[in-house]
This record gives structure tokens, sequence and C-alpha cells, in this order.
């Protein structure tokens, strides 16, 4: 395998792993059950995602002040929906 495919393909195989996570976390099938242990770790894997997402295929390994701006971005971005539905639950 090319040592160009290796980091990419690594970065695969953990975006498939993270996807995983999502599911189990997201229970969609019981979304009431939804708790703050459930909602941190969705927001974990997403932001882990999103990080690799734009270190691997969008080239900002190269520009770390970049990846760490639009990281923390992503990562304001999830507090912000966490925060509101943590603060205006959903009526049962």
């Amino acid at each position: 395998m090319a040592e160009k495919a290796r980091p990419l393909l690594a970065a695969w195989v953990a975006l498939m792993a993270l996807s995983l996570v999502l599911a189990i976390a997201g229970d969609v099938i019981h979304p009431s059950r939804l708790g703050v242990a459930m909602m941190l770790a969705i927001v974990v894997a997403a932001v882990v995602k999103a990080r690799l997402v734009l270190r691997f295929y969008l080239g900002l390994r190269a520009a770390p002040g970049a990846l760490a701006g639009f990281t923390s971005a992503v990562a304001l971005t999830l507090a912000v929906v966490v925060a509101s539905f943590l603060i205006f639950p959903t009526p049962h």
C-alpha cells in the first residue's frame, strides 16, 4: 500500500468506528432515552469525526491554526445545540 494512502485508510477506519459510536449513542429507536451522557458521547464523537475530516481529507494538517479554529467552531456549535436541548427539553 502506498505510504500516502495508509493515513487516509486509518482515518477512514476511525470515521467508520465513530459512526458506529454515534449510531449506538443516538439510540434512534428510543430517542426519549437520550440522556446527558449519551449527548456528551455524541458531541465528542462528532467533534473527533469533524477533526479527522478537516485534518486528513481537507488538508488542514499543514495549517494547524485553521484546524484548531474550525474544530473550535464545530465544538462551540455542538455545545450550543446540546445546551439548548438540556435547557429546553422536549415534552414527553
